[in-house]
C-alpha cells in the first residue's frame, strides 16, 4: 500500500512540474509577443511615414532668384567685366 502511494505521489509531482514549466514557457512567449507588438510602431522604417505623392518642403528653405539688373557702364569698365570685377563672368 505504501509503495502505491509513493508511485502516485511521484506521478502527480511529475505532472504538476511539467504543467508549471509549460505554463511558464507559454507566459514568457506571450510576454515576448506583446513586447514586440509594443515596439513595432517604433521600429518601422522611415518609408512607412513618407508619401510618394507629397513633396516634402522644408519651411526654412530660402529660395534666391538671381536676376541681374542692367548696370550703366562707367568709365574704365571693360565690356567683359561684371559687378564683381571678374573678367569673363
Amino acid at each position: 500500500m505504501g509503495m502505491i502511494v509513493i508511485i502516485v505521489a511521484i506521478g502527480v509531482g511529475i505532472i504538476f512540474g511539467y504543467t508549471y514549466k509549460r505554463a511558464k514557457g507559454l507566459k514568457e512567449q506571450y510576454d515576448q509577443k506583446m513586447y514586440e507588438r509594443e515596439m513595432q510602431p517604433i521600429t518601422l522604417p522611415l518609408s512607412a511615414f513618407t508619401n510618394a505623392t507629397c513633396e516634402i518642403v522644408d519651411e526654412k528653405t530660402v529660395v534666391v532668384h538671381t536676376s541681374q539688373t542692367p548696370v550703366d557702364p562707367q568709365e574704365g569698365d571693360a565690356p567683359l567685366m561684371g559687378q564683381a570685377g571678374t573678367p569673363g563672368a
